[in-house]
This record gives structure tokens, sequence and C-alpha cells, in this order.
């Protein structure tokens, strides 16, 4: 299905960092879409099909795992750290959350406050207003000159309908790849990724 997947064995410690990037972030967006790869960052923990609100962190935690996620110019990072012991957990909780959240209304309005108050905190802090002038001045006609985060009237704007447009743009499986580290092994890897990812058709 075009899903890129890198791993790289490291039996020295009993753990696996599980990683899934999808190439895209605020570089990619129209102006009318801005902010909108980080709010999608922060809804895709907030429940899936098979798993509720709060679940997806329980699972985790109850695996002595850690997770989370990032968004930057150019990517959007999830990644899970958990013993090598649970790596095909581990695997299953990443892939459901990323590529299958429900994208609940009540939830994304909740998560869009969430942002919003993020927005309105970088205005009073002087180290964040100081990074947004700079990459304002640095980058005239580049995208990167515009904040990750978004800007207050686009963002309080954005519905479940555009969550899910940029969504089925971007979040297709040859637009990833999935990098595993750790204790674990390539083979068992591949067949369990393949498993967890036969629905998945490429959109190219």
């Amino acid at each position: 299905n075009g899903l890129e997947v890198l791993v790289k064995e490291d039996h020295a410690r009993k753990v696996a960092a599980l990683q899934l990037w999808v190439k895209v972030g605020s570089a990619d967006e129209e102006l009318s879409e801005g902010g909108i790869s980080h709010l999608i960052e922060h809804m895709a923990f907030k429940g899936t099909k098979r798993r509720g609100l709060g679940q997806i962190a329980s699972e985790v935690e109850a695996l002595g795992g850690d997770i989370n996620a990032y968004t930057s110019w150019d990517e959007t990072v999830f990644h899970i750290t958990v013993p090598s012991s649970a790596t095909a957990q581990g695997l299953d909780i990443l892939i459901d959350a990323v590529l299958r959240p429900t994208i609940d209304p009540q939830e994304l309005a909740k998560e869009k406050q969430v942002v919003l108050e993020e927005i309105l905190e970088g205005e009073e802090r002087p180290a964040r207003k100081a990074s947004k002038l700079l990459f304002h001045t640095a980058y005239e006609k580049s995208p990167y000159k515009y904040p990750i985060i978004g800007y207050k009237d686009v963002v309080e704007k954005f519905t479940r309908d555009d969550i899910l447009a940029f969504r089925k743009k971007w979040y297709v499986p040859e637009n990833m790849f999935l990098l595993v580290v750790g204790d674990v092994n390539a083979a068992q890897i591949r067949d369990e990724v393949q498993r967890l990812t036969a629905d998945l058709k490429p959109q190219g």
C-alpha cells in the first residue's frame, strides 16, 4: 500500500521506539488551513472505533510505555516507546490512533479551545513572540514565515469536515513512513505491520 517501514535492530536494551511520520506540516497548508496539521495531531489520541476517549493513553501506560506527538513545518510525528515485549501492542495502538481516529465533533470543539489557549499563551511569552517575528522576517515568501500552531481566527473556524478532507489528502500510506528501533525482529515487524495495515489502499 506504499507505507515505508524502516527497522533498526538494537538489542542492548529491552525497549522499542516506534514512530509514525506523516510527511505533512504547516508549510503544506493553504492560508485557510493554517494550524490544521497541529490540530489533527491533537485529535489523534482522542479515540478510534476500537478505543474510546482516554483509552489510548491508558493502554500505553498499562504497558509501561509513553506516547506523544509533535508537528513541525514539514512533518507530523506520532511516537510510542514501550518495553520490547509489548512491541506488537504498541504498533497496534499507534497505527490505530493515527490512521483511524473518530474525530468526534464534541472532542474537536474541546481541543480547538485547548489550541486557542496555546495561541493566546504564545502571544504573552516573549520567547515565542520573538521566534514568530524572527521566522516572519527571515522567510519573506516561504510558508515557513507562518506559525505552526496557526492563527486564532483560522483555527476557531475548523470543522470536522475540514479535518477529514485534509486527512484524506495527506494521511495516506504512501505519504507516511514507520520507524522502529530497538530490541525487535525486523521480519516480525514487517509481518505485524502488513497485518495491521491490510485494509489500507494507496491513494495515488
